[in-house]
């Protein structure tokens, strides 16, 4: 029996973009300022849409995420990632996730990173890993944005090891903003991350940001279809 496929998401042909008609600025607070943004219907009418942008973007990239993976080169131990639970007035809960913040200087994204992991967890990076294989900055992913659907805010992924065993790292104090809440904690990279991730949020009544979960599904999914 012949078979057909069709195409109903034309992969291969470029979407015609809808041209926005205006954009109109409702409220600016410090940090964040909301707009209207009207656009054309399919039927020839108008619909307003609302979003947030940040007051503070700089050359189209507003932050940057850390992955911190810690290393034991000399006492063997097994391998841990670094997470933090921060506070998070929206939720009014802490929130287990990812260092994080905002970055000064849009040509430097690694100086930022590695202030914001030290200063969020008091680590010191011994390595930056080269993970993504740009032509520009190797270890910079390009910018990734958080939630399109309500904000155009984006990031920038940074990759780090840090050597547990170096006396920099041992002993280590944070030097957090007065607004700041924040507790770090060191899970093993093994095959119950996790169960273990879990067990923590029930046990301190946090809430699990969706990146945390979308790079552990990532370790799961390489390990079960042999990607490593």
């Amino acid at each position: 029996m012949e078979s057909t496929t069709t195409n109903t998401n034309q992969q291969n042909e470029t979407p015609e973009k809808p041209a926005r008609i205006s954009t109109k600025q409702v409220f600016s607070g410090k940090w964040l300022k909301m707009n209207f943004a009207e656009y054309p219907t399919r039927d020839g009418k108008t619909y307003t849409y609302e979003y947030v942008e940040r007051t503070t973007t700089k050359n189209g990239v507003d932050g940057t995420y850390i992955v911190g993976i810690m290393k034991y080169p000399q006492t063997k131990q097994p391998p841990k990632i670094i997470l933090v639970g921060n506070f998070r007035p929206p939720l009014d809960k802490y929130v287990l996730e990812f260092p994080a913040g905002l970055i000064d200087e849009p040509k430097d994204c690694l100086a930022d990173a590695i202030r914001e992991l030290k200063e969020e967890t008091g680590y010191t990076p011994t390595k930056v890993l080269d993970v993504f294989k740009t032509d520009q900055v190797p270890q910079v992913s390009p910018a990734l944005y958080i939630d399109p659907w309500k904000s155009n805010e984006s990031e920038v992924l940074i990759i780090v090891e840090v050597d547990g065993d170096d006396e920099v790292n041992k002993n280590v104090k944070q030097n957090l903003e007065n607004t700041e809440s924040i507790v770090v904690h060191l899970f093993d990279i093994s095959t119950t991350l996790w169960q273990d991730i879990v067990k923590l949020a029930k046990e301190k009544d946090y809430l699990i940001e969706s990146k945390l979960y979308a790079f552990i599904v990532g370790l799961v999914l390489s390990k079960q279809l042999h990607l490593e």
